[in-house]
């Protein structure tokens, strides 16, 4: 995008938000584009978690627009921003609200355009099943860098030169890159992860081996927020029944504090303890079995 000045696309485009809207811009519109950026940034969103996270997206595309000079294309990510914060509409096909872009507005290399298609494709029925209440963060960069690619194919449709390949590749590819990234993590929301940690024989202490595993927990529950995670603490048949159960829910618990120590919400966790129930290698009563001793967290 750098240094791109305006282009009869993007012209058209930006007077069709505003006429699809029936409403126009918001009165700050007409100020300088860092203006309207700073504007959008003070936004309180009446929208859900989705169009706020959405909001965020469009801005920081925004300011990556604006460094480069392309003001024309930082004025749609901010008006496509602010409708979503504002919860109205900026296409009126069917009456949606703010959606990936619509193709068929924008020029761009049939290569592109084909890739593009089957993208959006693939996008549509997880941001239209659960995405955007399930994953709302990674359901709107998704959308956003669907969008990015749209605009940086559009670039190379009207700015490449003879004899190059494509117009600013390191824009393109950082755009499809990222789209394809949050892609595959929005096709993850619904399917469980699922984790397990040992410990040492009557021990309920998180050690370093079961710390790294947790930490890999960490890192999926605030990928996935505002995902459930399920706790279930477990021994094996050394020790008496009733002994194993106050055991077990130690070690539940142990998982719990490693994790809101980390800033995994409590709320979010449940924890079980199931005693030496459930095996997961089968032992006559008695014997001490270290793929028994342990907790296994689902993230779902």
């Amino acid at each position: 995008m750098k240094k791109f000045g305006l282009t009869v696309a993007a012209v058209g485009l930006i007077a069709a938000l505003g006429a699809c809207t029936g409403k126009g811009f918001p009165t700050f519109i007409g100020t300088y584009v860092s203006e309207d950026i700073a504007a959008a940034k003070a936004l309180r969103c009446k929208g859900s978690a989705f169009n706020q996270a959405l909001l965020k997206e469009y801005i920081a595309l925004a300011e990556v627009a604006i460094a480069e000079s392309d003001h024309q294309h930082a004025e749609i990510y901010i008006q496509k921003g602010i409708a979503a914060c504002e919860d109205r509409e900026v296409h009126t096909f069917g009456g949606q609200k703010v959606v990936p872009e619509v193709l068929g507005m924008w020029w761009i290399p049939a290569d592109e355009d084909a890739q593009l298609i089957k993208a959006r494709a693939e996008l549509m029925p997880l941001l239209d099943g659960n995405g955007r209440t399930r994953a709302p963060a990674v359901a709107a960069r998704a959308q956003a860098m669907f969008d990015c690619w749209v605009e940086e194919a559009h670039e190379d449709y009207w700015m490449r030169q003879p004899g190059v390949m494509v117009y600013q590749p390191e824009d393109l590819k950082r755009c499809k890159d990222g789209f394809f990234a949050a892609l595959a993590e929005l096709k993850g929301v619904g399917k469980a992860e699922k984790f397990i940690i040992f410990f040492a024989f009557d021990k309920s202490n998180i050690d370093a081996e079961a710390a790294a595993v947790l930490n890999r927990v960490t890192d999926a529950a605030k990928r996935r927020e505002p995902a459930r995670i399920a706790i279930f603490g477990f021994t094996d048949t050394a020790g008496s029944a009733s002994y194993n159960v106050g055991l077990s829910k130690r070690r539940a618990q142990a998982v719990v504090r490693y994790l809101t120590q980390r800033g995994v919400g409590a709320t979010r966790i449940s924890a079980t303890g199931l005693g030496e129930t459930q095996l997961r290698v089968p032992t006559a009563d008695g014997v001490p079995e270290r793929q028994n001793r342990r907790a296994e967290i689902t993230i779902r």
